[in-house]
């Protein structure tokens, strides 16, 4: 049993590192982009594992020593976190009613 198991994993568990899952791409070009406007080319989407992961990725190309980073206040720790990680110019934005309040930055 656990032999059948195994193989049973392997097919949709499987690290696809020499390609994307097509069928996964065109699901999010479709299902996702495709219905809120967007369109996007099979090589402009990246899937990451999670949200940390994002944020990491997006914190490593985008902000360098001298970035000053906005994070709502409250907000996600973790993305206030991984920011700070790579700039010690965090600015904590609070919320009003219409969202960011960007003149408290």
């Amino acid at each position: 049993m656990q032999a059948l198991s195994t193989v049973e994993v392997r097919g949709w568990a499987g690290d696809l590192i020499d390609g994307d899952d097509t069928l996964l791409i065109e699901q999010i070009q479709t299902r996702l982009l495709g219905r809120r406007g967007v369109w996007a080319a099979p090589d402009e989407i990246l899937v990451t594992v999670g949200a940390q992961h994002a944020l990491f990725l997006l914190a490593t190309l985008l902000v360098g020593t001298a970035t000053t980073v906005g994070v709502e206040d409250p907000g996600y720790p973790d993305a206030r976190n991984i920011f700070a990680s790579r700039t010690p110019s965090v600015v904590a934005l609070p919320l009003d009613a219409d969202g960011l309040a960007l003149s408290a930055g």
